[in-house]
């Protein structure tokens, strides 16, 4: 899919934050899933009725991460590499604590590289925020 070009570059890249606007994140997920099959990569999706969970291994969740902020501190928190797909994380970008999570992320004090998409439609970044992220725009 040419369409998801730029999804695969971002992930190749150093970027930490990324705004993916689309307004078929099922197609979006589904076809991350499909490429971490194969690459072996730790990916993760979210969405606040489930939580955090693997994108390969669907059943394996991880416990208290429905809210922004607890997924955040989780993410944040890790030791390891790893994807993180947010789907439609917009509710709490209206949370301070949440962006000051963000910008932490954007920061990368660790040195384990963790790559957080914010994947859905309507994603209104503070100013402090989208100046610092990348933005993509699918159809």
């Amino acid at each position: 899919m040419d369409e998801m070009q730029p999804i695969e570059a971002l992930i190749n890249s150093d970027a930490r934050l990324a705004v993916v606007e689309t307004s078929e994140h099922d197609r979006v997920v589904e076809w991350l899933r499909k490429l971490f099959s194969t690459t072996g990569r730790a990916s993760y999706v979210w969405t606040a009725q489930q939580g955090l969970q693997r994108i390969a291994i669907e059943h394996i969740l991880i416990p208290s991460t429905q809210r922004p902020l607890a997924v955040l501190e989780h993410i944040l928190a890790s030791q390891h590499f790893g994807i993180y797909v947010l789907c439609d994380f917009h509710m709490g970008l209206s949370d301070p604590k949440v962006c000051a999570k963000l910008e932490q992320q954007i920061a990368g004090t660790g040195t384990v590289r963790k790559l957080v998409l914010l994947l859905g439609t309507h994603h209104n970044l503070p100013t402090r925020l989208a100046s610092r992220v990348e933005q993509i725009t699918l159809i």
